[in-house]
């Protein structure tokens, strides 16, 4: 699967289900994915869904480092019709595209960055608004940053250093 769940403003009270992968996108979604899949909230979603806003999730984790790590997270996106990407519960998008066509060349939308990505559980929260007709969204995502290298314990260095030069 993608990862992704949906759920629809039309039926809010049924539990999120899996985003389903579209392998034949509508031919006017052409915005480098950067190798995302479009997925949709349905399988005939790059033919035609409701009107309707449909909220995407994906949960994700940063691991945390004995020694502290500095992690960004990087992106682009793009939907039909509009949409908004948002970070754990902070209302404020880390990326956005309104006026229609955000899924066209014609509207390119912005790669997006967030900078000192705290360790631990996240999830990004695609809302995408379709005003009818086909529907669906990406999401290329990644992060950047790693543990640094732990140093050698001081007893361990002089354990070495001691046998080296006993020969």
């Amino acid at each position: 699967g993608s990862g992704w769940s949906v759920v629809s403003s039309l039926t809010p009270a049924i539990a999120a289900v899996p985003a389903t992968i579209l392998t034949s996108p509508h031919p006017a979604w052409n915005l480098p994915t950067g190798g995302a899949q479009w997925v949709s909230a349905g399988a005939s979603g790059a033919t035609g869904l409701p009107a309707a806003t449909y909220t995407y999730r994906l949960r994700f984790k940063v691991q945390k480092c004995t020694i502290p790590q500095t992690v960004k997270l990087t992106g682009i996106a793009g939907a039909d019709d509009v949409f908004k990407v948002f970070l754990d519960s902070n209302p404020t998008p880390v990326s956005a595209c309104s006026g229609g066509w955000c899924f066209n060349t014609q509207n390119p939308t912005p790669s997006f960055t967030v900078n000192n990505l705290a360790p631990g559980s996240h999830v990004l929260t695609v809302v995408v608004v379709n005003t009818g007709g086909p529907t669906g969204m990406f999401l290329k995502a990644g992060l950047e940053g790693q543990c640094s290298k732990e140093p050698i314990k001081s007893d361990r260095a002089a354990e070495y250093s001691d046998k080296a030069t006993d020969n």
